[in-house]
């Protein structure tokens, strides 16, 4: 195969002109790799449900939007420490460890288990916040044209580059919510950053990953009852970990898996025979 090739153009982060564009993830290189199985001798790659078709495939989500020196400090800044510290393909996971070995929860009388990220030093929460900041920046500025980018982070998205380029605090229009998924049958599943209903006129997201859930809420105007749990600006740096998003996610997985035709899964049988 040839060398790819060479495109110029302004980064989307650092917005330096006239620079190497990287064919850049959307979702982190990490994620894609956690979803491959290789333990089974067949084919290793994560299957997709979209528009109501199933396939197995792996593509990737990309766009030319970042140079080489910004793909290393999202890297750095949050990649590393995630993958090394979220729910692995070997099924161990270090930051529910984190959790089970602290004194207990912060605050005994809510219903779901809630943390002070603060009080357990092995729990990086700079790199959580960074992280996922990064994912939903990164789908807010992909281009147009894909049914499973619903994020716009509209008139907040110049806070979030700022933020990711340390050049300023987390926005304060913003509240990130960071959930720790008790395992289950649907723990390695993934949805895509996308848009949830509107909660009192705040714009509110959402994203899946192996073992975590986060939610972002932007608004000028952000309730106190969602702003005490922002775990970036919360007392203690709040930290949920809940059984309550397995069976939402589940619900969801099967009906999408519902939705997919016949065809769809003749599709999915073809693929694993492509070379």
């Amino acid at each position: 195969m040839g060398k790819s090739k060479t495109v110029t153009g302004q980064c989307k982060l650092c917005l330096r002109d006239h620079v190497e564009l990287r064919n850049s993830h959307i979702l982190p290189a990490g994620l894609y790799r956690l979803l491959r199985n290789t333990s089974k001798g067949e084919n290793p790659n994560p299957c997709f449900v979209r528009d109501g078709v199933e396939v197995q495939t792996s593509y990737q989500e990309r766009a030319r939007l970042l140079c080489h020196d910004c793909e290393q400090r999202l890297s750095t800044h949050g990649e590393r420490w995630m993958f090394g510290n979220g729910l692995k393909g070997d099924g161990s996971f270090p930051l529910a460890s984190f959790l089970a070995e602290s004194v207990g929860r912060a605050w005994p009388d809510v219903p779901e288990e809630l943390y002070r990220a603060a009080t357990i030093p092995r729990i990086n929460v700079s790199a959580i916040a960074y992280f996922v900041a990064s994912v939903f920046w990164r789908s807010s500025v992909y281009p147009s044209g894909s049914s499973d980018l619903q994020v716009s982070l509209g008139p907040f998205e110049e806070a979030f580059r700022l933020y990711l380029m340390g050049q300023a605090e987390f926005p304060t229009d913003a509240v990130l919510t960071v959930t720790v998924r008790a395992m289950s049958l649907v723990s390695g599943l993934v949805e895509w950053p996308s848009k949830l209903k509107r909660f009192q006129d705040t714009h509110a997201h959402s994203f899946i990953m192996p073992g975590m859930g986060f939610k972002l809420f932007v608004s000028r105007n952000i309730p106190a009852e969602i702003r005490w749990l922002c775990f970036v600006r919360g007392q203690g740096h709040p930290l949920i970990f809940s059984n309550v998003l397995e069976a939402n996610i589940a619900q969801r997985a099967s009906k999408a898996l519902n939705e997919t035709t016949a065809s769809s899964r003749r599709f999915k049988l073809q693929s694993r025979t492509r070379p």
